[in-house]
């Protein structure tokens, strides 16, 4: 299986699961980029709150434990294909399909009619994402993995 790794600390033990705390990329300095990134210039903004990645301890580690945690690559780019590319698309038929509406109805606003068609159709589409994404059938294509301890 094709996978994106990615090192985290065990953070706590649940039964036969493991709360994993991914590490913050602290070498920015090293990267080609360094302090013109955005990734660099926006991260204090966002970091505050830690995420939990929560995984089968298939590899009996103890907490405090640094570890290496697998994620299906294809269930990433197909989870970011539906986030982005999908409401992108539905935001313009539904504009196209707003307006064409709007003159076929002889109204003569039909800018707005197809903006608000469009922003509707987007927001439908991400309720409709967050919760194909979330059902159990992709919960578990989306399930992180411990491989190994470093």
């Amino acid at each position: 299986m094709n996978m994106v790794e990615e090192t985290g600390v065990i953070v706590s033990l649940d039964g036969n699961y493991a709360s994993v705390a991914p590490l913050s990329p602290t070498d920015c300095m090293s990267c080609a980029g360094s302090g013109s990134c955005g990734t660099t210039l926006l991260a204090p903004l966002f970091s505050k709150k830690k995420r939990l990645l929560v995984a089968e301890n298939t590899i009996n580690a103890k907490p405090g434990d640094e570890v290496v945690v697998g994620l299906n690559r294809t269930a990433l780019v197909f989870a970011s294909l539906m986030v982005y590319l999908l409401p992108l698309l539905v935001l313009v038929i539904a504009a196209v399909a707003g307006e064409s509406l709007a003159l076929g109805l002889g109204l003569e606003d039909g800018e707005l009619i197809a903006i608000l068609s469009g922003l509707g159709g987007a927001s439908l589409t991400f309720i409709f994402v967050s919760r194909v994404i979330r059902s159990a059938f992709f919960s578990v294509f989306f399930e992180p993995i411990l491989i190994n301890r470093r």
